[in-house]
């Protein structure tokens, strides 16, 4: 077996917050110890904090305290090692917590110390079950063997903070992120990793057969150190960075998941790409080779961010099963700023989401990544498809709306302001249709699969041509219906694809005069007529645009798998 030690974080890692150590979890855990894994935890806590968890996992070995100031024996609770800061500077620490007017205590043993009574330390000593005393001359003191100071604060303050006593305290002190609204302290040197190289190296095992999961910046060093290193899903940004595998999240019994599939055998990375249409949700795995191995369709769910992003984090760990996920793309029909964020999704009802970040916080994957689905298609044809090796182009995808994407020197073109290139909601008919945008006469009223539907239904309601028959008998009247009786040669289908086919042939010649692309790629649901579709829009291109020619006007070839491909790109 490749890995003989494992270290494994306890808070929001193993042991949920206010919670109890899954079953799962603890059964995990004597696998690993069963296979003969040198199982530790490495935890902020001191030994007295994490007692309990040590009795309830059965931990008899050294185990990692304070962040790596401390390495206990856990049947004991003898020192192994230990270090402490210096007197001088846990009363600076204590100085610039009083002037900001934030809660600070130190350890002395397991037992904390801190100046004035405070929710946050009464609170802390309660959920540990720590002996804690007030010394209201804590500043005016010189402590000795404080292995780690504590400032406890609003979790959002936390980000300001750090770089502040990152700055005040250099070259005297380390200075961590743990638990939300924790800023610890420790000697610099001390850490988990330090730590963890230390046992590792007393027990004669190398960096290569070590194995450490967390989720906070104090575990991140750790983890980076380790020859496998995990965090849980929606751990710190930092932490994710440093892990080579990211586990589901401490609630959906990660380090569980962790053991079984990356510790005990080697992990597997796959991709998951997903592909958000305004009624079906189109998820795939997607292999190293940008191969979709495996496919599931979901409704969409509309104007529901919460019921989507459980949606995605289900059917993404579906897909995987037991394997870890490098890579989580969604794909957004709609407009995506820089950061990942929904800015309006009228097909979905998603307006102004931070869906990239709400996603990395539970998707248990290495990275989260968020596009139009347009552009997500147009990467797939740059990959793998007709526009492969094309410097200037342009994809439209005809499916429920219209889609596009532009592309600039091999690469798809974001925006100027980065919030995508929405070409299927440029106007094409003044005072026309009323989009699902709120707008009139955009392309998609005209040139979507949408509206060949809306065609199909009219020649219904008026009870004329094949389409009509064909629906007495059961038929549904959408685009492919009314594509394939104007294939037949019925003339009321084939004078409606034409009245379709005029439409989109002045949104590609407008194009055409504004960029001059070398490559028209044509994709989407509408884009399977292929032939019957594109030699009549050549045509009518060629006419309509000012140059009295185009560029090529092919079919995409990554058909229904392009969106999902993209999204991972």
């Amino acid at each position: 077996m490749k890995y003989k030690l494992l270290a494994i974080d306890i808070d929001d890692t193993i042991l949920p917050r206010f919670g109890i150590i899954s079953e799962a979890c603890k059964a995990a855990v004597k696998r690993a110890e069963n296979a003969g894994i040198y199982v530790t935890l490495a935890t902020g806590r001191g030994f007295h904090g994490s007692s309990s968890v040590i009795r309830e996992l059965g931990i008899s070995r050294l185990v990692i305290n304070y962040g790596g100031a401390l390495i206990s024996d856990a049947a004991t609770g003898k020192p192994f090692m230990t270090t402490e800061l210096d007197p001088e500077t846990v009363n600076f620490i204590l100085e610039l917590a009083d002037e900001l007017g934030l809660h600070a205590h130190l350890y002395q043993g397991d037992e904390i110390v801190y100046e004035k009574e405070h929710p946050y330390g009464k609170a802390y000593s309660e959920h540990l079950g720590l002996p804690a005393r007030i010394d209201p001359d804590i500043r005016k003191k010189l402590w000795q063997n404080v292995p780690k100071v504590l400032i406890i604060t609003e979790p959002e303050d936390v980000e300001r903070l750090i770089p502040y006593f990152t700055e005040k305290l250099e070259g005297r002190a380390a200075v961590f992120a743990s638990s939300p609204g924790f800023i610890e302290f420790n000697k610099i040197g001390a850490s988990k990793g330090s730590a963890l190289r230390i046992l590792a190296e007393h027990l004669g095992i190398s960096q290569e057969e070590t194995a450490a999961i967390g989720d906070n910046t104090l575990d991140s060093d750790m983890i980076e150190w380790a020859g496998l290193g995990g965090c849980v899903a929606g751990g710190s940004p930092v932490c994710i960075k440093a892990a080579e595998v990211i586990a589901p999240s401490c609630e959906d019994d990660g380090v569980a998941w962790f053991i079984d599939n990356c510790v005990l055998n080697e992990p597997v990375s796959v991709s998951v790409g997903f592909d958000i249409g305004g009624t079906t949700l189109k998820a795939g795995l997607i292999d190293g080779e940008y191969n979709v191995i495996k496919k599931v369709q979901k409704p969409t769910p509309f104007g529901d961010p919460e019921a989507m992003l459980k949606l995605l984090k289900d059917t993404a760990r579906e897909l995987a099963g037991n394997m870890a996920i490098d890579t989580v793309g969604i794909t957004v029909p709609g407009s995506v700023n820089s950061r990942g964020a929904i800015v309006d999704a009228w097909n979905i009802g998603l307006h102004n989401v931070e869906l990239k970040s709400l996603a990395e916080r539970i998707m248990p994957a290495k990275r989260v990544k968020v596009c139009n689905d347009a552009d997500a298609a147009c990467k797939a044809e740059i990959e793998k498809g007709v526009l492969k090796g094309v410097g200037t182009g342009l994809m439209l995808t005809l499916g429920t709306g219209v889609g596009g994407s532009i592309v600039f020197e091999g690469k798809t073109f974001g925006g100027g302001m980065g919030r995508g290139t929405e070409l299927g909601h440029a106007v094409l008919e003044r005072g026309g249709i009323k989009c699902g945008c709120g707008r009139r006469g955009c392309i998609e009223t005209l040139c979507s699969a949408t509206a060949l539907k809306r065609k199909a239904e009219e020649a219904v309601k008026n009870g004329v041509g094949m389409i009509a028959l064909l629906a007495s008998q059961g038929a549904k009247p959408d685009a492919k219906l009314l594509i394939d009786c104007a294939k037949a040669g019925d003339e009321t289908a084939v004078s409606l694809f034409n009245e379709y086919l005029d439409a989109l042939g002045d949104a590609v010649a407008s194009f055409v005069n504004v960029f001059d692309p070398e490559m028209i790629a044509i994709g989407g649901g509408v884009s399977g007529a292929g032939e019957f579709m594109l030699e009549p829009l050549r045509k009518l291109v060629a006419e309509k645009c000012f140059f009295g020619s185009c560029g090529r006007i092919e079919a995409a070839v990554e058909g229904n798998d392009a969106g999902m491909i993209g999204s991972i790109l």
